[in-house]
């Protein structure tokens, strides 16, 4: 688990290290298309926090910067999972604050709600028919609260660290009364490229 971590941390940190001319194509190319009608703001890379072992998206943020949404494409290996996951999320963020750290740098807190579908062919969206009306919630989607904060520079890029705990966790936490991360919630990490 630790060197998981690790090598996930040092793989984003090698990504955010790379200079702006040496942007992969795939960022040149959304970054080009910004702003003009749906354009995205940034785009992001993700290791867990429900995001999946790796994630991919497009983020969009209000003209205030205040607010934002984030599309992801998860991916979590048989090697981690059993079998490989799929998953997609739609992320909704509020910064909470923009706190200047000398000209260059700001630190950003936020919270927000993470939206998890997964298409896997055991989950449901629709209850099975062998089951009354109401007798589960739908297993395929899942609702996660957020908290994190990301530290921005130059206005370019962000390095992002977030907790998120998933619905079923915290109703979990109502019935026991303990909260342990072991058992409660997903630390995630994340890069962003804001494209301007």
């Amino acid at each position: 688990m630790v060197k998981r971590l690790w090598f996930a941390l040092v793989f984003l940190l090698s990504l955010l290290s790379q200079g702006a001319k040496a942007e992969a194509p795939l960022i040149a190319a959304v970054s080009s298309n910004t702003r003009s009608g749906w354009g995205p703001s940034s785009v992001l890379a993700q290791h867990a926090g429900y995001a999946g072992f790796a994630a991919v998206g497009i983020g969009y943020a209000s003209d205030s910067d205040r607010f934002g949404l984030d599309l992801l494409y998860g991916f979590t290996p048989a090697l981690y999972a059993g079998h490989d996951v799929h998953s997609f999320g739609i992320k909704g963020l509020w910064t909470m604050a923009t706190v200047a750290l000398g000209r260059q740098y700001q630190w950003r807190p936020y919270t927000g709600l993470h939206v998890l579908y997964n298409p896997h062919p055991d989950l449901f969206v629709m209850l099975p028919r062998q089951y009354p009306d109401s007798y589960y919630v739908p297993s395929a989607i899942r609702p996660a609260l957020v908290l994190g904060f990301a530290l921005r520079w130059q206005e370019t890029r962000e390095l992002g660290f977030e907790y998120a705990a998933l619905d079923s966790e915290l109703a979990y936490y109502r019935d026991t009364k303990r909260f342990e991360t072991r058992e409660i919630g997903s630390f995630g990490m994340n890069v962003r490229w804001l494209l301007k």
